[in-house]
């Protein structure tokens, strides 16, 4: 993805009050190849669309703009769930805003097509869920692959070498082979060594989670909920 483009195409993920203004900011969430659809992690939204939309800054059209990171100031667009997969931790959200009626022009990939010292670039959130409606570029690379274990199944994930905050878990990770931009995975959060497979913890940062290695789980546990 080139840089500039990011602000068409990914979003913070809120909820509204009842007179229709931001009430919190929960995640990342960014436009898939698919028209009018959004991924996430399902954590992100706790499995649970009411009064969920999609939050971008006014007038903010390239990442070269000087932000505003005031929610109440920003627009906002409804979404509903279209399908999730709490095991994989992944969620897909639709809508019918004209505004949102886009796809975005990218590969998903399977995590095992990723190389290790892969150059990846990803954009998100920081410290959303303090309310800081700010999106941020960052550029790490993958330090690792490994498998996270469920009742039910085995996940792929990638490790990268950064500190991620609240308000990035859904974050879209891209990297370009051949000229063509693909996506590598969803950022689902900070290891936690007490065990915490659900990624960064909506309720603030918990301190087993300042440190550099952050898990991103594979794009291709995207691919059966768009069908």
């Amino acid at each position: 993805m080139q840089v500039n483009n990011a602000p068409k195409s990914i979003f913070a993920i809120g909820r509204l009050d009842a007179k229709g203004a931001v009430s919190e900011i929960l995640g990342t969430s960014f436009l898939l190849p698919e028209l009018g659809l959004f991924a996430t992690c399902s954590h992100v939204i706790n499995k649970n669309d009411q009064n969920l939309v999609l939050i971008r800054q006014n007038d903010f059209h390239t990442m070269d703009h000087f932000q505003e990171p005031l929610p109440e100031r920003a627009n906002t667009f409804p979404v509903t769930v279209k399908a999730i997969d709490p095991i994989n931790d992944l969620c897909i959200l639709q809508s019918d805003h004209p505004a949102l009626r886009r796809t975005d022009s990218y590969d998903l990939v399977d995590a095992s097509d990723v190389s290790v010292g892969q150059d990846i670039d990803l954009f998100g959130f920081p410290l959303a869920l303090k309310g800081r409606l700010v999106l941020t570029y960052q550029k790490s690379h993958v330090s690792a692959k490994m498998m996270t274990k469920s009742q039910f199944s085995q996940t792929k994930n990638l490790v990268i070498n950064l500190q991620s905050t609240p308000g990035q878990s859904g974050s879209p990770v891209y990297f370009t082979e051949n000229g063509r931009v693909k996506l590598a995975g969803v950022l689902r959060g900070a290891y936690n060594s007490n065990g915490d497979k659900q990624g960064i913890s909506l309720s603030g940062i918990d301190p087993e989670t300042l440190h550099p290695i952050t898990h991103v789980i594979s794009a291709e546990y995207l691919k059966p909920l768009l069908k």
